[in-house]
């Protein structure tokens, strides 16, 4: 499961920024997007500001965008840090033993993934340029417009 297109999404549990572990399976009905990063890697800080506005402006309670964070345990606070100073507002999640990125198979930074409402991988993209980013945006608007 969860490296294909149509696959279910590889479930998986996280610790996050804010109080409390994230399950993706506890957002089935949801669509969700994850977004792999790290604080090494230059245009995932891009990619986190445009997500983070995409968020402000769909506003959807069935629409979570979650960055996935990368680093290795003892840069956790370096990753907050570039976090919090560019004011970006998505909960980050910490692939702390990697089971996540490498369950996802994710070698290349950003990754973005859409997984539908029924918990199946819709979308999946390495790398990050505007092109994706507005493809990317239109499918959210869209999968978030359907029932």
């Amino acid at each position: 499961p969860g490296k294909s297109i149509g696959a279910p999404a590889l479930d998986f549990t996280l610790p996050s920024n804010g109080r409390y572990n994230l399950r993706l399976s506890e957002q089935q009905g949801k669509v969700v997007t994850l977004l792999f990063w790290s604080s090494w890697c230059g245009s995932c800080s891009l990619a986190l500001e445009q997500f983070s506005q995409l968020e402000r402006e769909l506003a959807q309670d069935d629409l979570k965008i979650w960055a996935l964070n990368i680093d290795e345990p003892k840069k956790y606070d370096h990753a907050l840090d570039q976090y919090q100073r560019h004011q970006f507002s998505l909960p980050v999640l910490f692939d702390t033993d990697h089971s996540v990125s490498k369950g996802y198979d994710i070698d290349d930074l950003p990754v973005v993934m859409i997984i539908d409402r029924d918990g199946n991988l819709q979308y999946r993209s390495n790398g990050f340029d505007q092109r994706g980013f507005n493809e990317v945006s239109s499918l959210l608007q869209q999968m978030v417009s359907e029932p």
